[in-house]
């Protein structure tokens, strides 16, 4: 999902990753790939707010993040790993920013009763006739 919101900027951030960490263009895209499910596994858990990622802070949201495993992939370097996160946060961001089905792609996620989650909870609402 997130993929889609960043769509042709990928090739883009994979070079300022790799520019960035010090990685080749595979670990770079490694990175970002391990990076983005991490991002939805928070946005899915609830540790982030979809709507946070149309007008939130990046460095804000990467301490919401386990950054453990991304660690591990630039040398154990937490600071780095922090850095590569906030970069694909900020094009996320402005990913969103620019598309206008940014919130319907986002609340489809999870979180703050998006996605499945909202979609049953409204339907058990109308079926026990509370909504």
């Amino acid at each position: 999902m997130l993929d889609q919101l960043l769509g042709g900027s990928r090739d883009s951030l994979v070079r300022t990753l790799s520019s960035q960490l010090g990685l080749n263009p595979d670990q770079a895209g490694g990175f970002l790939t391990k990076a983005l499910a991490v991002i939805q596994s928070a946005i899915k858990s609830g540790k982030i707010d979809p709507a946070a990622l149309l007008k939130g802070d990046p460095s804000a949201l990467v301490s919401k993040l386990d950054l453990g495993s991304l660690s591990q992939m630039v040398g154990g370097q937490t600071g780095k790993a922090q850095t590569g996160v906030q970069t694909i946060l900020a094009q996320i961001m402005s990913s969103a920013k620019s598309n206008p089905e940014a919130s319907k792609l986002l609340s489809q996620l999870g979180g703050s009763g998006g996605g499945l989650v909202g979609a049953l909870s409204g339907a058990a609402s109308k079926m026990f006739g509370k909504g």
